[in-house]
């Protein structure tokens, strides 16, 4: 599996990158998983309704939006972690989904950046360690994180180790 990092500049630019991301993994018959912030879903669709059917593509299990805050509600320990049951319940379950149609999985996960924007540095490490136990079947995980806020927070250095590549292209 391929776990990468991608810091981009602006939101603008995350959605043009993602929809050529996106675009390329769908059009190479893989599931789609997509973990952003609200402001990001509408361009994003708009762009991808330009060359698949979304509606009909999420109804085939082919692409699916997820937000990140409502997911991070949903894996949380006890003590503010990740819990790391829930979090490979959540992703065997779309890795199987996934498996059943034949697929690979492709995700890109804006849910760390979230997690760090709010401070939670042991939060998004342990999110981080856990997308490399990802199952069979998912191929590639991409995180996605701001690179302004990385940066006037120190962080970017750190996130860097916890990934096997990194992309920070100028142009995103």
């Amino acid at each position: 599996m391929n776990h990468s990092v991608h810091f981009y500049e602006s939101r603008p630019l995350l959605v043009d990158w993602l929809y050529r991301s996106v675009r390329e993994a769908m059009q190479a018959g893989d599931m789609c998983v997509v973990i952003a912030r609200p402001d990001i879903r509408e361009p994003l669709e708009r762009l991808l309704d330009l060359q698949f059917d979304v509606t009909a593509a999420s109804a085939w299990g082919l692409y699916a939006y997820v937000y990140p805050d409502e997911l991070v509600a949903e894996l949380r320990d006890r003590d503010a972690g990740i819990d790391a049951g829930a979090f490979g319940q959540w992703l065997v379950g779309i890795a199987a989904e996934a498996r059943a149609a034949g697929r690979q999985i492709a995700v890109w996960a804006e849910i760390g950046d979230e997690l760090a924007r709010q401070g939670e540095d042991r939060a998004t490490r342990e999110l981080e360690n856990l997308w490399e136990t990802a199952p069979a079947g998912v191929c590639s995980v991409t995180c996605l994180y701001a690179k302004a806020k990385v940066r006037v927070c120190d962080r970017e250095s750190t996130i860097r180790q916890l990934h096997g590549s990194a992309d920070s292209a100028p142009n995103d």
